[in-house]
């Protein structure tokens, strides 16, 4: 059997107005669908009016402004529905859903549908496959020196 990575798979990756999972906003998603037969990679983005100033510490990290999300994002809760549907599209059918620090964006986006009144993807699909890279890289190589961003695992694992 082909391991994970070997296999057909979802990534989700958020931007957001702040770090908290509670009480902050979404303002840019991100759903790849990579299918290693034909090394193809789709990917869906969106960007949200997250109805809320963008905090210019969050500005720096992401580059996006309350004024452009305002000016050009979608409402916030039609684009979190629609993230949630396409990865409840991809799960349904078996596929992991691969999030660096998933312990950041799968609560953001729980939160989000719970706080507008729509079904999580834990209601919606009961265990939701998730596989976080900077977790295994943490088991793997615990002790290993260096930064553990997403670039510098990624490059330590080629």
């Amino acid at each position: 059997m082909n391991e994970w990575w070997q296999r057909e798979w979802l990534g989700f990756d958020t931007e957001t107005t702040g770090i908290n999972v509670h009480s902050d906003a979404l303002v840019t998603a991100a759903v790849v669908r990579y299918s290693p037969a034909d090394g193809t990679l789709q990917t869906q983005q969106w960007l949200a009016d997250p109805g809320r100033e963008i905090p210019a510490g969050a500005t720096a990290v992401h580059g996006i402004t309350t004024e452009y999300a305002r000016t050009h994002g979608r409402p916030l809760a039609e684009v979190v529905s629609e993230v949630a549907d396409e990865l409840v599209a991809g799960a349904s059918r078996g596929l992991p859903i691969v999030i660096y620090n998933a312990s950041f964006d799968f609560p953001l986006l729980e939160s989000h549908l719970q706080r507008l009144g729509l079904p999580t993807l834990q209601e919606r699909l009961g265990f939701v496959p998730l596989i976080d890279p900077l977790v295994l890289d943490r088991a793997l190589d615990r002790y290993r020196k260096g930064p553990r961003k997403l670039e510098a695992v990624a490059a330590h694992y080629e």
